[in-house]
């Protein structure tokens, strides 16, 4: 398996949610440990700040593998992931944008079928 992977191909819109509903899912356990009765306010701000930095260094690579992969099967290149600038936009952008009908440049016509391990790794 390569990182490559992560990069190449197209993933219709159902992936892409399983995609982000995982990555969303990942990132709020995580946060879990804040809520604690023990935890002082000034403690929870902090951790809150260390934690959502830290997972955020670690989701993003699968941000923009997803993000690639969608624009992939809109017939984009893979330069318009800059649109995550304004993350919002974007992924309603490519949660209701129809994917093309036919192969184009990137690859085949994407299964219909959920399949978390190309979500998560690719092809």
């Amino acid at each position: 398996m390569s990182l490559s992977n992560l990069f190449k191909g197209r993933i219709n819109r159902k992936n892409y949610l399983i995609g982000q509903l995982i990555i969303l899912i990942c990132f709020s356990l995580w946060f879990i440990p804040l809520i604690l009765p023990t935890s002082t306010p000034s403690m929870v701000i902090t951790s809150f700040l260390l934690l959502a930095l830290i997972m955020e260094l670690l989701t993003f690579p699968f941000e923009i593998s997803l993000t690639v992969r969608r624009f992939h099967d809109v017939g984009k290149p893979s330069s318009y992931a800059l649109f995550l600038i304004f993350p919002l936009f974007c992924i309603l952008w490519l949660l209701f944008k129809s994917g093309q009908k036919e192969t184009n440049k990137f690859g085949e016509i994407p299964s219909n079928k959920i399949k978390i391990s190309s979500v998560i790794l690719g092809k």
